[in-house]
């Protein structure tokens, strides 16, 4: 007797087996198209032995950046699961940390031994929540020491989503001719850009980075916590040193003794370029380009390519200059962006947090200078947003999905430091004349 079976189950087997086909190309592949820089070989880093592939929005979240690579859950896993967490991360004070305040944020400090507050008022940067700083602040005091345990953790999971010894720079080998790179919205009202060949024939073959890991990094910001800092000679001992946004270098010794001339890689957007846009038209505005990025060297990564950015391109590269221009791959910086989304930080990240995540992947060791982003410390004194003058780009004008939140990065970066990760330096390096 033959039984008759129906093409109905055999339908569903097929379209089950597609979804599932889907699912795995839509994790392995961002939505650029692109392949993703790292593996995903093993994510069980992060699931405690179930590989789960989560390509989804995280919940509860209102992201601008689409899902480019599945979750990871690095920093959650050791916070929550104390039994495998080797440091303490709790402070003894009043009050908590942050909170989330119903009227403008509010900044607790400590001065001749009263707590005060200060109203947080300011334009220059999306603030959601209020700080105590004094709490803030106790992490940075205790003894610190390297945790190879959790560092090696967030390495893997960092190079499984966005390696950026591969990623970072764009290269003929990951660059796509005629394709409309999509580049987080801050200051430019376009976001997008088709590389011509004109670009594409400006990018290196392979990336100038190498796949050696470097030694001791400092990756510097340029807060005014820097100020009368006295760190320089131990930024420049460093192997390796990351600068953003190219600050002054070299000219003025009163900065020099406390943020050092070192810089091996410095990063910075086509705003901080845009005063030598008449090259095009003035060749002696290569010269003073020349003359101002003269105690630079290494690489200059540009977020964006321009026509008036490859002509000062081609004139360090005629010059032989030790400084060599390459730009940012967009799609890198989203899949890093997405990452720390992933952890709680909304919309696109700082470039410091961006050379941060960058340098815990090249570099054995990594110590931060420079990053403080509240305009008082915890005793009431002020600081300033920069150490040096310096125009400031960032602000909710530019749309409140696309502003990073500097208290939220920072106090990622002081959970990084607490567990071992890197190491903040906030205290002095030596004692100076201007105090």
């Amino acid at each position: 007797m033959k039984v008759a079976v129906g093409r109905r189950p055999l339908v569903y087997c097929m379209l089950l087996l597609i979804t599932v086909y889907l699912t795995g190309l839509n994790c392995i592949y961002n939505q650029t198209g692109l392949l993703r820089y790292g593996k995903s070989d093993d994510c069980s880093l992060s699931t405690e032995g179930d590989c789960v592939c989560d390509c989804g929005e995280p919940k509860g979240s209102e992201s601008p950046l689409r899902a480019t690579q599945r979750s990871v859950g690095f920093v959650q896993d050791l916070v929550t699961k104390p039994e495998k967490q080797p440091c303490r991360t709790d402070e003894v004070g009043d009050g908590p940390i942050h909170w989330r305040g119903d009227e403008k944020p509010v900044l607790v400090f400590e001065h001749d031994g009263k707590k005060e507050n200060k109203t947080w008022s300011t334009s220059l940067q999306m603030v959601t929540e209020s700080y105590n700083l004094v709490r803030v602040r106790q992490a940075f005091s205790r003894p610190w020491a390297p945790n190879k345990e959790n560092l090696d953790r967030l390495r893997r999971h960092l190079k499984d989503c966005c390696d950026a010894q591969k990623g970072m720079i764009l290269t003929k080998e990951n660059g796509i001719m005629d394709y409309d790179y999509e580049f987080p919205k801050l200051i430019d009202s376009e976001v997008k850009l088709k590389l011509s060949e004109e670009f594409y024939d400006e990018f290196p073959q392979k990336t100038p980075i190498p796949e050696k890991m470097y030694g001791r990094c400092a990756v510097v910001g340029n807060g005014g916590i820097l100020k009368g800092s006295g760190c320089g000679k131990d930024i420049d001992s460093h192997d390796f040193v990351f600068r953003i946004n190219l600050p002054p270098l070299g000219k003025k010794p009163s900065y020099d003794r406390h943020v050092g001339v070192k810089a091996n890689l410095t990063s910075t957007t086509t705003a901080m370029l845009r005063k030598y846009r008449p090259i095009l038209q003035d060749p002696q505005m290569l010269d003073k380009f020349l003359n101002e990025t003269s105690v630079y060297k290494g690489l200059l990564v540009v977020k964006r390519p321009f026509d008036y950015v490859v002509a000062l391109q081609k004139g360090l590269e005629k010059n032989l200059s030790q400084l060599k221009i390459v730009y940012q791959n967009p799609v890198h910086y989203l899949d890093v962006s997405w990452y720390w989304s992933k952890q709680g930080l909304p919309g696109v990240i700082s470039t410091g947090l961006y050379q941060v995540t960058n340098a815990i992947m090249l570099c054995e060791e990594v110590t931060l200078y420079g990053f403080w982003p509240f305009p008082i410390t915890e005793i009431g004194s002020k600081v300033g947003f920069h150490y040096h003058s310096s125009p400031i780009f960032i602000g909710p004008a530019a749309g409140m999905e696309s502003v990073y939140d500097m208290g939220k990065e920072f106090m990622m970066i002081r959970k990084l430091h607490t567990m071992g990760v890197v190491r903040v330096m906030l205290d002095r390096c030596e004692k100076s004349d201007e105090e």
